[in-house]
């Protein structure tokens, strides 16, 4: 069980998954708490093998370590926390839309950024396994999605159609999906995908 000091330690990390923090950086980053408490809770993130650490001159650096299945299970919990603060509207719905039992479902745009509007458009991305028939979960939701408000825009991409778009070199949706997101449900298997694709050389140091 997370306390709420380690929750906002990954809430630092979560975005900056490929990222090495200082102790001072983390707390200086959390904006509110004191050294002491970053440090000991930093300290029990490490000896539960959610956090890694290493050691360059007299500081220690620490990142999250997603090769851990503690670390990933432990952003997931983080994001459930920020996807129900956030009282996404008509997300029921939404998700009774979606007919097939393993998938991802992420808001990105302004929804996720906390900075929509009246009148915003809702974007949102689902992705799936690579088995599942993507059209028809876009049309499905699509139907569904047409009386609600705000407007909803859905995406659908089979999980390796979305790696592809992590690997490849050039700026697209699923890159913009990784900046900017609120994963509503599914982030257990969001972190896999990031897990695997940063196998293959992805790094967000340079989105």
């Amino acid at each position: 069980m997370l306390s709420q000091y380690e929750t906002r330690i990954l809430e630092v990390f979560r975005m900056r998954l490929f990222s090495w923090l200082s102790i001072s950086e983390i707390n200086k980053a959390l904006k509110k708490g004191t050294y002491k408490s970053t440090y000991f809770s930093v300290l029990n993130l490490r000896k539960q093998g959610i956090l890694l650490a290493e050691k360059r001159g007299n500081t220690v650096f620490c990142s999250i370590n997603l090769g851990s299945m503690q670390a990933i299970r432990s952003l997931s919990i983080v994001e459930g926390g920020l996807a129900e603060k956030a009282r996404i509207p008509n997300m029921g719905e939404i998700c009774s839309a979606i007919k097939i039992k393993y998938y991802t479902l992420i808001i990105t745009g302004s929804y996720a950024k906390g900075s929509q509007k009246p009148g915003s458009d809702m974007d949102l991305v689902v992705i799936t396994g690579n088995n599942e028939d993507t059209k028809g979960v876009l049309n499905t939701m699509i139907n569904k999605s047409r009386t609600m408000v705000p407007e909803v825009h859905p995406y659908v991409f089979k999980e390796k159609e979305f790696m592809q778009m992590l690997l490849d070199n050039e700026p697209n949706y699923g890159k913009e999906t990784y900046k900017n997101r609120l994963i509503f449900f599914g982030a257990e298997q969001f972190y896999l995908i990031i897990k695997e694709a940063s196998k293959h050389g992805f790094n967000d140091k340079d989105l």
